[in-house]
């Protein structure tokens, strides 16, 4: 893996967390539009590059799990949010 990656993917995973960290915080703070819409803009997030690295996956022949994930958070998306009391 080169530098420049990793640094990437740990930008991705940096921002990811915050989003679902400040999504959370919205949510215990009874503000529900702002928690899904944050938890959307990380579910998208995470969608892009889920997607990315699996069409590369696709084409190199090295089909992985990771088609699982593109499925779950497409899935994620596509069901209507079930909030809490």
């Amino acid at each position: 893996m080169t530098r420049r990656r990793a640094s990437k993917e740990a930008l991705l995973f940096c921002v990811s967390t915050l989003l679902l960290l400040a999504g959370g915080l919205s949510w215990l703070v009874s503000a529900q539009t702002p928690a899904t819409t944050l938890w959307v803009l990380g579910t998208l997030l995470g969608l892009r590059f889920s997607a990315y690295w699996t069409v590369g996956a696709i084409r190199r022949r090295e089909l992985s799990v990771d088609v699982i994930a593109v499925l779950a958070l497409a899935g994620a998306l596509a069901v209507k949010p079930v909030h809490g009391p």
